[in-house]
């Protein structure tokens, strides 16, 4: 499985509307661009789009972005999380949007990390990630994300 992505557009989980999910596209490059920590993706490129996220909770405001997907890991990148990273059993399972909902492989394990995630968003973003190691599968959702930078903004 590549990866599968979508970003921007309404989400039918919520109250709020707006404009029709964008046709989803084929390229690793926001993700990769988003979320370096993942490594390399196994595959060929999966779906993605942008969209606006509306009707989420967190939302602040209607021009926010929320990246949602399911990458596959390489091999090598998914035993450097395992190691990197402290996971546990997640409480809840992963909430993609509606349209990546279908890309998450059935018994898809759901295991969290906060240091995973402070090292990919720096507390600047909020977003979730599920990673399976078994399946080299990570499912992430994302508000906001910028690209990755090489140093952490003050106060990181």
């Amino acid at each position: 499985m590549p990866i599968a992505a979508r970003v921007g557009g309404p989400d039918t989980r919520g109250a709020g509307s707006g404009p029709s999910p964008p046709v989803p596209r084929h390229d690793p490059e926001p993700i990769e661009a988003r979320f370096p920590q993942l490594g390399p993706l196994a595959g060929s490129p999966g779906r993605h789009g942008r969209r606006r996220a509306q009707g989420r909770q967190l939302v602040p405001g209607p021009t926010d972005v929320r990246l949602s997907g399911v990458a596959r890991l390489t091999p090598d990148s998914a035993r450097r999380l395992v190691a990197a990273h402290p996971w546990s059993p997640a409480a809840t399972p992963p909430a993609p949007l509606d349209a990546v909902a279908p890309e998450v492989p059935p018994g898809t394990a759901r295991r969290t990390s906060d240091a995973f995630v402070r090292a990919v968003t720096w507390g600047r973003y909020e977003a979730d990630f599920h990673f399976d190691p078994e399946q080299r599968i990570m499912v992430f959702d994302a508000l906001n994300p910028t690209r990755a930078r090489s140093v952490p903004p003050k106060g990181a």
